[in-house]
C-alpha cells in the first residue's frame, strides 16, 4: 500500500509516495530544510525539484551537499576521486564523468581536472570513459575544457554543477 502525503507551506511544496516510513522520514528531512537560513527561496521555481521520481521520495535544493552524504557516493583517496557507482542513467559514462569533476572540485579542491587524471578515475569506477573529450562532446554545456591532448583539462560550468548535484541527489535517493 502506497503512502502519499502533499502540503505546501508557502512556496515550498512537498509531495511523498511510497512506504509511510520513508515519506515521514523525508518529510523530517523537507521541515528540516525549510528552518535552514538558505531556504528562503525553496519553491520549485528556481530549479529545486520537490517531489516524487520514479515512484521514491526525493527532497532537492540548492544547498550543498554534506560531505557524509558525498562519502555515500564517492571514494577519495591517494589524490583520486572515484564513484562507489554508476549512475543509473541513459548518459552514464557522461553522468558519471560530470559526477567525478564534482567530486574533485568539492573534495580536493581541485577547479580543473587534468585528462590524465579524469580516464584514472573513470576506469577506476567502472566507466568506459576511453576519451573524456568524446564522451563529453554533447555536455558543452555543462563542462568547460581547454588545453589539447595530454595536457587537456575539464571543469563544470555553473549548469554542470547543477547538473552533478542532480545526479548524485538522484543516486543518493535510490
Amino acid at each position: 500500500m502506497s503512502y502519499k502525503l502533499q502540503i505546501e507551506i508557502g512556496s515550498a511544496k512537498f509531495n511523498g509516495d511510497g512506504p509511510e516510513e520513508k515519506v515521514e522520514e523525508h518529510f523530517k528531512l523537507f521541515l528540516d530544510a525549510l528552518k535552514s537560513p538558505k531556504a528562503n527561496g525553496l519553491n520549485g521555481a528556481n530549479g529545486h525539484k520537490n517531489g516524487e521520481e520514479n515512484g521514491r521520495v526525493v527532497i532537492s535544493s540548492n544547498e550543498p551537499i554534506p560531505a557524509d552524504e558525498l562519502s555515500k557516493v564517492f571514494i577519495y583517496e591517494n589524490d583520486m576521486v572515484s564513484l562507489k557507482s554508476k549512475p543509473e542513467s541513459e548518459n552514464r559514462d557522461a553522468d558519471g564523468l560530470i559526477m567525478l569533476l564534482y567530486g574533485y572540485k568539492v573534495l580536493a579542491q581541485k577547479d580543473e581536472v587534468l585528462s590524465l587524471r579524469l580516464k584514472p578515475s573513470a576506469i577506476q569506477s567502472g566507466l568506459s570513459a576511453t576519451k573524456p573529450s568524446t564522451v563529453l562532446k554533447d555536455y558543452q554545456q555543462y563542462v568547460r575544457s581547454g588545453g589539447s591532448r595530454r595536457g587537456s583539462t575539464y571543469s563544470l560550468k555553473n549548469p554542470g554543477i547543477t547538473k552533478a548535484e542532480e545526479l548524485i541527489r538522484a543516486q543518493l535517493n535510490s
